[in-house]
């Protein structure tokens, strides 16, 4: 997979400059019916299998993945970034009867610990500052380090987060964690098809987006983790009110070693104060474990593009002394400012001329057996600001 992922940039670029989004070469993952390989893809997938099989300019080296990042002191310093990336379907395994739901009840960004360039994936296919220069142009407004972290990994938003304001209340890893485990807010995860064994070379994981645990419930009731709560969902995240059709899921997820690897195109995260963190290109990894309250997600790790834009739309969802940042608020130029100068990424197929318009983002998470409660309907928040302050449409180009 490394190697496919270091090579593939060159046999491209006579055409397009790859991008790693793009990079299905064993599933394609899918928000709507079954469908086997893209146009075309069957066609770089042979081309790449011969090149690989003839000798390349690659270090053996560094080609060589050895499960440890290598870095250029280790090797010379034309040494290749050896790119971060997922495990390799398995051959065998294809399928069982296993479903299970688990619901996410610790995140961390990178913020809170202060190594957010560990955390991730290389999302862009691009070592920056170890050998390769930006994935995409970044405009004169975006000045924040953008170099990778180890392995090429991107995540622009774990370092972006503790810059944003001091004063920010309710928002970052640990008060997302905190809330979490209250439940506050939620992630579920559906796994299918499941054959409950170290490889699968065919399951299925749906991305289900809850309500807050209490709503459905009363006395304030918190969630026990005890594989028995029941999460409410929001209908905006299925088709036809369907759990067994949502809209974000991956139909070609797979097990490798006991990790389980899941590309989805387009993901949403709704956090407290109904703040919504809309996603592209997401790539989602964690190990399968079997407890005895039910299977559980362990050592996971979430990486993904955040588009700048739908970031500042929000910025009014969020409190600096307990006051929401309207666009008339002391801060609200401060913290624009330093979500722009974060962004490092293009949330599609870019070149190195594609002006930048995302902030990369990488996440480790910890999910506990759940079950899926009453589909409810969900209903739009409006803007605590006042007519004409609202953050929605401002863009980083205004």
């Amino acid at each position: 997979m490394r190697r496919f992922v270091l090579l593939l940039p060159w046999l491209m670029s006579a055409c397009s400059y790859y991008d790693s989004s793009l990079l299905a070469a064993h599933h394609t993952s899918d928000a709507g019916d079954d469908e086997g390989l893209e146009p075309g893809q069957d066609v770089v997938q042979e081309v790449v299998q011969d090149v690989v099989q003839e000798e390349t300019t690659i270090p053996q080296e560094a080609a060589i993945d050895t499960g440890e990042d290598i870095h250029p002191s280790d090797v010379g310093q034309d040494a290749i970034c050896v790119s971060a990336q997922p495990p390799d379907p398995p051959s065998h395994g294809d399928g069982g009867e296993i479903d299970f739901v688990v619901a996410v009840h610790q995140v961390e960004l990178g913020d809170t610990q202060g190594d957010a360039k560990t955390i991730g994936f290389d999302l862009d296919a691009r070592c920056t500052c170890q050998g390769d220069g930006d994935s995409c142009f970044r405009e004169a407004w975006a000045t924040a380090d953008s170099c990778d972290g180890p392995g090429g990994r991107d995540n622009a938003v774990g370092t972006l987060l503790p810059a944003l304001d001091p004063k920010l209340t309710g928002f970052g890893s640990a008060v997302w964690s905190e809330e979490a485990v209250r439940g506050d807010w939620g992630l579920l995860l559906h796994v299918r098809e499941y054959n409950g064994k170290e490889d699968d070379s065919q399951v299925r994981l749906d991305w289900l987006v809850p309500f807050h645990f209490s709503v459905d419930k009363e006395g304030g009731t918190h969630s026990a983790w005890d594989g028995n709560d029941a999460w409410p969902i929001r209908d905006s995240c299925l088709i036809d009110s369907d759990v067994l059709k949502p809209r974000m899921r991956d139909l070609h997820a797979y097990v490798t070693k006991g990790t389980l690897v899941a590309i989805l195109p387009e993901s949403t995260l709704v956090v407290t104060n109904g703040f919504s963190l809309d996603l592209s290109g997401t790539l989602l990894t964690a190990k399968i474990v079997e407890s005895p309250q039910g299977w559980q997600l362990q050592d996971g790790v979430l990486a993904a593009r955040w588009k700048a834009d739908a970031f500042l739309s929000q910025l009014d969802r969020m409190i600096v002394l307990g006051l929401n940042v309207c666009k008339d608020h002391p801060a609200y130029s401060t913290m624009k400012k330093r979500i722009c100068a974060h962004v490092d990424i293009y949330s599609g197929v870019s070149s190195p001329t594609t002006p930048c318009n995302s902030v990369s983002m990488g996440m480790r998470f910890e999910a506990m057996p759940a079950k899926m409660g009453p589909v409810l309907p969900s209903s739009e928040q409006a803007s605590a600001c006042a007519p004409g302050k609202e953050s929605a449409g401002d863009s980083c180009s205004q």
